[in-house]
């Protein structure tokens, strides 16, 4: 039969062997590779329909096709270019914003895996 000390030293012995199991369980995980992802570039132009010159610094946001979410988004730069890169593949819609312009949707933009898509 074990004595009080005993018990209390048999289940510190427990608690130590779990939390050592524990430690070594999510240190392997934290050790394991970066998953690669794979990931398209999109670049385009952004310029004014009447006057041909850059719209600067418009918003440039990616949607999914239904428009249920956006996917990622970016900021044309002085000269009306921008860059993003998108993660997943499949069809989405582009929503062109500036002040002093009306928005502007472009939709049906098809993104393949490890490429690059140009929109000018």
């Amino acid at each position: 039969m074990l004595s009080f000390a005993g018990y209390r030293c048999v289940m510190g012995l427990k608690a130590v062997l779990v939390c050592f199991f524990l430690l070594f369980f999510l240190h392997s995980f934290s050790q394991s590779p970066a998953q690669e992802t794979a990931s398209t570039t999109l670049t385009g132009l952004i310029l004014d329909s009447a006057t041909r010159q850059p719209v600067e610094y418009a918003t440039i946001s990616m949607y999914r096709e239904d428009k249920s979410k956006t996917v990622n988004g970016a900021l044309s730069n002085a000269q009306g270019r921008f860059k993003m890169e998108v993660t997943q593949s499949g069809v989405f819609s582009l929503l062109v914003e500036s002040i002093g312009y009306l928005p502007l949707t472009l939709d049906g933009i098809q993104i393949e895996k490890n490429g690059h898509k140009v929109l000018e």
